[in-house]
Protein backbone atom coordinates (compact mmCIF):
# COMPACT_ATOMS: atom_id res chain seq x y z
CA UNK A 1 0.00 0.00 0.00
CA UNK A 2 1.23 3.31 -0.82
CA UNK A 3 -0.78 6.48 -0.31
CA UNK A 4 -0.27 9.32 -3.04
CA UNK A 5 -2.35 12.37 -0.85
CA UNK A 6 0.94 14.21 -0.40
CA UNK A 7 1.61 14.86 -4.11
CA UNK A 8 -0.62 17.58 -4.71
CA UNK A 9 -2.22 15.98 -7.87
CA UNK A 10 -5.72 16.98 -8.56
CA UNK A 11 -6.72 13.08 -7.45
CA UNK A 12 -5.51 11.72 -3.97
CA UNK A 13 -4.55 8.45 -5.23
CA UNK A 14 -3.43 5.37 -3.23
CA UNK A 15 -1.80 2.05 -4.87
CA UNK A 16 -1.75 -1.60 -3.55
CA UNK A 17 0.52 -3.82 -4.83
CA UNK A 18 0.36 -7.89 -5.03
CA UNK A 19 3.58 -9.95 -5.05
CA UNK A 20 2.85 -11.26 -8.65
CA UNK A 21 3.32 -7.37 -9.83
CA UNK A 22 -0.81 -6.82 -9.87
CA UNK A 23 -1.21 -2.86 -9.47
CA UNK A 24 -4.83 -1.75 -7.70
CA UNK A 25 -5.38 1.86 -7.97
CA UNK A 26 -7.88 3.77 -5.46
CA UNK A 27 -8.59 7.67 -6.41
CA UNK A 28 -10.73 9.93 -5.05
CA UNK A 29 -10.88 14.19 -5.97
CA UNK A 30 -8.63 15.98 -3.66
CA UNK A 31 -10.28 18.05 -1.65
CA UNK A 32 -8.55 21.79 -1.48
CA UNK A 33 -8.31 23.64 1.76
CA UNK A 34 -8.46 20.94 4.36
CA UNK A 35 -5.32 20.04 7.04
CA UNK A 36 -5.24 16.42 6.48
CA UNK A 37 -3.06 15.38 9.27
CA UNK A 38 -3.68 12.29 10.64
CA UNK A 39 -5.82 10.72 7.66
CA UNK A 40 -3.02 7.59 7.75
CA UNK A 41 -3.70 6.55 10.75
CA UNK A 42 -7.84 7.44 10.16
CA UNK A 43 -7.23 5.26 6.43
CA UNK A 44 -5.35 2.10 8.51
CA UNK A 45 -8.06 1.87 10.99
CA UNK A 46 -11.18 1.55 8.40
CA UNK A 47 -8.85 -0.61 6.58
CA UNK A 48 -8.02 -2.93 9.52
CA UNK A 49 -12.00 -2.99 10.51
CA UNK A 50 -12.99 -3.90 6.99
CA UNK A 51 -10.35 -6.34 7.29
CA UNK A 52 -11.77 -7.86 10.67
CA UNK A 53 -15.09 -8.01 9.28
CA UNK A 54 -14.29 -10.41 6.77
CA UNK A 55 -13.73 -8.00 3.59
CA UNK A 56 -10.90 -9.14 1.76
CA UNK A 57 -7.54 -6.73 1.41
CA UNK A 58 -8.51 -5.16 -1.76
CA UNK A 59 -12.22 -4.34 -0.46
CA UNK A 60 -11.14 -3.08 2.72
CA UNK A 61 -8.87 -0.63 0.99
CA UNK A 62 -11.67 0.44 -1.17
CA UNK A 63 -13.95 1.15 1.29
CA UNK A 64 -11.26 2.59 3.65
CA UNK A 65 -10.49 5.30 0.89
CA UNK A 66 -14.23 5.58 1.15
CA UNK A 67 -14.65 6.76 4.64
CA UNK A 68 -11.02 8.91 4.65
CA UNK A 69 -12.38 10.60 1.70
CA UNK A 70 -15.89 11.39 3.26
CA UNK A 71 -14.03 12.00 6.17
CA UNK A 72 -12.14 14.52 4.88
CA UNK A 73 -14.81 15.96 2.75
CA UNK A 74 -17.36 16.45 6.00
CA UNK A 75 -14.18 18.10 7.52
CA UNK A 76 -15.11 20.33 10.85
CA UNK A 77 -13.62 24.50 11.14
CA UNK A 78 -12.99 25.27 14.25
CA UNK A 79 -10.69 28.79 13.87
CA UNK A 80 -7.99 28.56 11.58
CA UNK A 81 -8.33 24.26 12.17
CA UNK A 82 -9.77 21.87 9.41
CA UNK A 83 -10.19 18.46 11.74
CA UNK A 84 -11.24 15.16 9.59
CA UNK A 85 -15.08 14.86 10.65
CA UNK A 86 -15.39 11.13 11.29
CA UNK A 87 -18.62 10.80 12.36
CA UNK A 88 -19.39 12.33 8.84
CA UNK A 89 -17.64 9.91 7.25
Amino acid sequence: MVKGGHLMLAKAEDYLAWPNGKLKTFSAIRCQGVETHGTGCTYSAAICAGLAMGLSLEKAVGKGKKFITRAIRGHLTLGRYTPLNHLEA
